[in-house]
This record gives C-alpha cells, structure tokens and sequence, in this order.
C-alpha cells in the first residue's frame, strides 16, 4: 500500500520533503509465478493466456512487471499484472511523465524506474544482507539490475533481471530460500526531477507474503512459451 512508503513531495527540490503519496496509478490484478529454464523476456507476448487476456480488454491499459529471480537451479518469473486505476486528466504532472514513459526508449526509462520496499517480517541473514547495500532506501533499478521494456497496443512491460549484478545475486541468494519467512512490499515510482513532474505518484505496488517458491510456481518449458 503506497501509505507505507514517502516519495518526493511538490516542493522536493526547495526543501528535500518527502510525503506519503497519492493512490497508485495502477492497481494490482494478479500475481503468477513461471519456472522455467531460462528467464522469460516480453512475458505480455510469450505467455499465452497473458497474451490472450490483454488482447481481449483493449480499452485497458496494463502496466506488466516481470521479476526474473533465480531458484534452484531454474528462474523463477514472477509476472505481476496491474491496470490503470488513475483517471487521464485528475494528475497531469504523472501524466505528463507516464506519457513519455510508456513510449519505452530504454535510456529514458532506466535512468527514472525506481523500487521502494519495505520489510515487515524477515530473518536477521536478509536484513542484514540487505542493509549493506543501502537498506530500504529507493534505488534506481538499472543501476544494480537488468531492465529492459516492451510496449504492446494496451500495455508496458518492465523485466527485471535479479541476478544481474554481484550486489542482486548476493541478495537473492538470501531472499529466495527464507522467503516463506518473510513479508515485504514492493513499489515501483517513475522519479520525478523537475517541479512540473512532482509530486511523486507511485505505478503500483504489491505485498510478498510468505511465498513458497518450491510450490507455487506453474512449470513452464520453453516449448509452451510462444515465439
């Protein structure tokens, strides 16, 4: 829920404020975790019943999060779809900026994504872990991690590839096994860097609630995926 996060107020750049934000401008619909072999990339596109599902609401616009995060030996997918909540015209300033967002130029979008989380329940070894590479600070996800785009007619993905640097890889291999231990949400914010494109709004959030990545996940070959 956005309450449990603060992100740059209107008058950030005067006074550094940050202030609990508005509703997100998307609203969670569903969470599905893959295993497969190898990460999935434009999950909207190569998952058929994902595919399907938005071809059949174009009047809808889908904000698609795929979080590619290493599981025993497989990849864990965890595709989080979300859709648009936030009337056009009731925040021009996140319009404004989710505008030139959901065109998808990668060097634009890497450099303003950013992840806020904050941990409720976790063992000591992710806390810990964690705090050395800078807490529950927001980070701008392409500086640790592999992120890369798709647009569709009625969507944005955004894939996140978890095991990209030694930082991600060394956190991951601390959060897989105990996450049925832990509870954490998770936001994702476009950051704004001028006074016409704040105050912040968060794209949308999501709760892990003691996941168990041993069960959960549906099995999915690379034959079953689409090409």
């Amino acid at each position: 829920p956005p309450h449990r996060f603060v992100l740059r107020g209107k008058n950030y750049l005067k006074d550094c404020r940050k202030v609990i934000p508005a509703q997100c401008a998307f609203k969670t619909q569903e969470v599905r975790v893959y295993r497969t072999d190898a990460p999935i990339w434009h999950a909207a596109a190569r998952i058929a019943t994902l595919k399907s599902y938005l071809e059949a609401n174009p009047n809808t616009f889908f904000f698609v999060v795929n979080q590619q995060m290493p599981m025993f030996g497989k990849i864990a997918n965890n595709v989080v779809l979300m859709y648009r909540q936030l009337p056009p015209n009731v925040d021009l300033a996140f319009d404004s900026l989710f505008d030139r967002y959901k065109l998808g130029e990668q060097s634009f979008n890497n450099k303003r994504l950013k992840l806020a989380f904050r941990l409720h329940e976790a063992p000591r070894v992710v806390t810990g872990t964690l705090a050395m590479f800078g807490g529950e600070k927001p980070l701008i996800i392409s500086k640790a991690m592999d992120v890369r785009h798709f647009v569709g007619a009625n969507y944005i993905e955004v894939d996140i590839d978890t095991s990209y640097s030694w930082s991600a890889r060394l956190s991951m291999s601390k959060i897989m096994p105990t996450a049925k231990y832990i509870v954490a949400d998770q936001m994702l914010v476009i950051e704004g860097t001028s006074e016409d494109e704040l105050p912040e709004r968060p794209l949308g959030a999501w709760r892990f609630q003691h996941v168990d990545f041993e069960a959960i996940p549906i099995d999915m070959s690379e034959d079953q995926l689409l090409s």
